[in-house]
């Protein structure tokens, strides 16, 4: 090879990286934020939720695990209790939200027939979401 084809390689890997590096994700770890919002009552009649608890999150993501566990409780214990656990046993739907006790497609209770536990007025609780290697957390609570 001459030094012109070795100097237009060059370049040549060099944009590639360049490229790869800029407009890819392949080297960029994504992070999961989540947001709260709280609805005081979502839905009409007799299947409406009061103080409802929207997450929405800044991305579609295939979720694996869903836990609603008290700040107190995450705080002293290595296992905390789990106020509402679902986790996906083969492929879950991408999601951009959760609403609080409301299965997300794809998930199932961790616990066979668990139900959602009443969340309580000023305490505070966090959620726990993973989607594979990526986790998000935050921190909420029912005024």
């Amino acid at each position: 090879m001459s030094k012109k084809n070795i100097a237009l390689f060059a370049l040549l890997l060099v944009l590639g990286v360049i490229y790869i590096f800029y407009f890819t994700n392949l080297f960029r770890k994504t992070t999961m934020e989540i947001v709260y919002q709280i609805s005081p009552k979502m839905g009409r009649g007799k299947g409406a939720i009061e103080n409802a608890v929207i997450f929405s999150i800044n991305g579609k993501f295939k979720l694996t695990s869903v836990k609603v566990v008290e700040d107190s409780d995450l705080k002293t214990n290595k296992y905390p209790h789990a106020l509402w656990h679902l986790v996906s046993s083969s492929n879950s739907l991408p999601t951009k939200a959760v609403i609080y006790g409301i299965p997300v497609r794809g998930m199932q209770s961790e616990i066979p027939k668990m139900k959602p536990e009443k969340l309580q007025k000023n305490i505070p609780y966090v959620l726990l979401l993973e989607a594979d290697e990526i986790k998000g957390q935050t921190k909420f609570q029912i005024r």
